[in-house]
């Protein structure tokens, strides 16, 4: 409060200075929310005064090396650096380029094996066949598109098979735009006769594998299945029609098979007839172990035969030893052989009277 004189004075009030100094590292810390009480206590007598932690000073942060307009002023370049290393590093992640369609050309149809084709051997239609499909390997090897591919075939044609083109791809019931299979239809059905097909096909049902190895068999089935596609449309049909035309002694070793992969169980087929054809070798084997020299047989027209097959012949110095001699019958025996014998016709070539035709006579060729 302000003092008054008595005089009635104002006097200002003198100076307050505080007592307390500015906490330096000699000072006492007070701790806060005390309220500065824990000073007025008293220290317990006989202890020594407690001693403050030492205050740590906070720690002085460096200058800058560079000052912060230098840094506004790298932004920008620091910047188009990245953006020029990004734009170094896009073409690693873009996918490759689609590749550009070739140039086609009739000489690049020509270089690749594709091949004129006339039309004049309607007799042949195998030829048109695989005309057919080396114009469809050669097409698709160039990548030709399928809406373009009849008009590039359709550059090989030459004098008859060129005259028919132009009449049905100018006909109006023809139906446009031409795609590859409408023009394999087109050249099937004007170069392929139904008979054809029909023969292949039946020669494919006929099929049999009789004399023909595995290797030759599958070549004349996958060739003629083409003429017989409903027969064999699925893995497993096609695999069944192939067991049907092995031979008789493979055939009920080749059903067991479970597997409906056509190359598997080829090569299955074959192991398997490998290992009859050794069982039958062995087996043959041993019978001619036990029977070495078997007897001489007496072939279809009555000439004997030693043990290698060999006929013996009249006059020949490996002829067969004779036989031993038999008692001649008795008369009575003779002339009922006689009858017998007349009652047979007379042969033509040897003059008596045997079984048999009369113009096979395996007496006259005996003696011959």
């Amino acid at each position: 409060m302000s003092q008054e004189s008595t005089h009635g004075q104002y006097v200002p009030e003198p100076e307050h200075v505080s007592v307390h100094t500015v906490n330096t590292e000699g000072s006492s810390f007070t701790p806060p929310g005390d309220g500065g009480q824990q000073q007025n206590q008293p220290e317990p007598a006989g202890q020594p005064p407690a001693v403050p932690p030492p205050v740590v000073p906070p720690p002085v942060m460096p200058p800058l090396a560079i000052p912060p307009v230098a840094y506004e002023q790298m932004f920008p370049a620091m910047m188009a650096h990245y953006m020029q290393h990004m734009a170094q590093l896009m073409p690693m992640f873009q996918p490759p380029p689609q590749p550009q369609p070739r140039i086609v050309t009739f000489k690049t149809l020509k270089d690749n094996g594709a091949e004129e084709f006339r039309g004049d051997k309607m007799g042949e239609p195998q030829i048109a066949l695989d005309w057919l499909e080396q114009m469809d390997r050669v097409l698709k090897n160039l990548r030709v598109p399928d809406a373009d591919r009849s008009e590039w075939a359709s550059q090989m044609f030459r004098k008859g098979a060129y005259d028919w083109w132009k009449r049905v791809d100018q006909d109006p019931h023809t139906p446009k735009p031409w795609t590859w299979d409408r023009f394999d239809r087109a050249f099937t059905k004007e170069y392929v006769p139904t008979r054809y097909r029909e023969e292949r096909r039946d020669e494919f049902v006929a099929l049999k594998q009789e004399g023909m190895s595995l290797p030759e068999l599958r070549q004349k089935f996958d060739y003629l299945s083409q003429y017989a596609t409903s027969l064999v449309s699925t893995p497993e049909d096609r695999l069944n029609e192939f067991v049907k035309k092995l031979r008789a002694d493979l055939r009920p070793y080749a059903a067991l098979i479970t597997t409906t992969d056509f190359n598997a169980a080829y090569d299955l087929i074959v192991k398997t007839e490998k290992s009859l054809d050794d069982l039958q070798a062995t087996k043959k084997e041993d019978r001619a172990t036990k029977d070495p020299r078997p007897a001489a047989s007496t072939g279809p027209s009555g000439k004997s035969f030693g043990s290698g097959g060999k006929r013996y012949e009249k006059g020949s110095s490996s002829a067969p030893p004779p036989k031993r001699s038999k008692s001649r019958p008795s008369p009575s025996a003779a002339a009922s052989n006689s009858i017998r014998t007349r009652s047979h016709p007379q042969c033509v070539q040897c003059g008596r009277h045997h079984l048999g035709e009369t113009s096979v006579c395996w007496m006259f060729d005996l003696v011959s």
